[in-house]
């Protein structure tokens, strides 16, 4: 088992879920990565997959003079910010020389490591230094186990949060395959190894003045990795649903819970809420069925709430119908037409760490009366 890389609030490897790191290639404007960040954030919370932001600020390596490259290292980690800013999420983006990791560290929660550029020393050295995770593409002329090198580069610097990407090997001209032995082959490093699945079926330079690809093969890589890997996306759908009243009277405390339905055993990561510190105050949050081993919570000062296990969490049997997840109880300050609880942050697993798709509900909303 891998060693875990933490980033932002998500764990990657040590026999953890499956987390998603996408987004477009290059960046093409502030809009444009906001609303596609937004969408990919809904998306894979639907699917209770944690997620990381990858673009690229500059693909310094396109085929042609003509290509775009992307808006640049100032402007581009300003839109990587926004997205921050914007979304919640964490940012990934590529680093491609020295004098751009120090920018870059100020604003992407990971750094990586092109595959073109994944010997190269000091870039390697650099991006150590940092203290920030870096993920090392393998370089599509290495073999797997040549990877020991690049991390041993990266960890002599103290820095052991390393990610290592297969992103295919070079098969002749224009053309890659996936040697799926090499993702055993880098785990056996101890550190987490993640799959790109779409450069992976890249024709590098197979237009001539552009890279092509086979799309169409991309399921088939993405099912083959989580094979390789002993785990699967969970198929079932877990339902949430909140429970509380429609109105409540200023002053008086009122409770609402947050319930779930599932046809297989379930475990919680931490979740968090958020509310309108002007209208609520929060008075206590109780543990419903699913925590098991132990139960924590902390409240913020920007309105949010934050609740999980206080330690391992292990699955809790069969969740026949209705139970209840999380209960709050709040006191309303003021009259106002609805206050509203929302659900900001949730993963829930079945057996194995296995994440499970659910069925977010709405914002809870209750009219507070004088």
């Amino acid at each position: 088992m891998s060693r875990t890389v933490r980033v932002g609030g998500i764990t990657i490897g040590g026999g953890g879920p499956l987390v998603l790191i996408g987004g477009p290639c290059a960046i093409e404007n502030e809009e444009h990565a906001i609303m596609v960040a937004e969408r990919l954030k809904a998306i894979t919370a639907a699917a209770g997959v944690p997620f990381i932001y990858k673009s690229s600020y500059d693909k310094a390596n396109r085929s042609s003079i003509d290509s775009y490259r992307g808006p640049g290292l100032k402007e581009g980690l300003r839109i990587l910010r926004r997205v921050k800013e914007a979304t919640g999420l964490a940012v990934l983006s590529d680093v491609h020389d020295v004098a751009e990791v120090g920018p870059a560290a100020e604003v992407l929660d990971v750094l990586q490591i092109p595959a073109f550029l994944c010997r190269q020393t000091e870039l390697l050295l650099a991006c150590g230094r940092t203290g920030k995770p870096v993920n090392a593409k393998k370089g599509q002329f290495l073999a797997p186990r040549d990877m020991a090198n690049v991390a041993a580069k990266i960890a002599s610097t103290g820095n052991e949060d390393i990610l290592l990407t297969e992103r295919g090997t070079s098969f002749g001209y224009a053309n890659l395959v996936v040697d799926f032995r090499g993702l055993a082959i880098m785990g056996e490093l101890g550190y987490p190894v993640i799959f790109d699945a779409t450069h992976s079926v890249q024709l590098p330079g197979g237009l001539g003045h552009r890279s092509g690809g086979e799309r169409r093969y991309v399921p088939l890589g993405v099912r083959q990795r989580l094979s390789a890997s002993g785990g699967a996306l969970g198929s079932r759908v877990a339902q949430l649903r909140w429970q509380g009243p429609e109105r409540v009277k200023a002053g008086e405390p009122f409770t609402v819970a947050l319930r779930v339905t599932s046809d297989e055993p379930l475990r919680v990561s931490p979740l968090e809420v958020s509310f309108d510190v002007e209208l609520l105050e929060p008075v206590s949050v109780r543990a419903g069925k699913l925590f098991v081993e132990g139960f924590a919570y902390r409240t913020g000062s920007d309105g949010t709430i934050v609740a999980g296990p206080s330690g391992r969490a292990r699955d809790a049997g069969h969740v026949a119908a209705d139970a209840e997840l999380v209960v709050f109880v709040f006191k309303p300050l003021r009259a106002a037409a609805a206050a509203e609880l929302k659900i900001t942050s949730l993963v829930l697993q079945g057996a194995a760490g296995k994440p499970i798709a659910a069925e977010q509900p709405g914002a809870y909303r209750a009219a507070i009366t004088p």
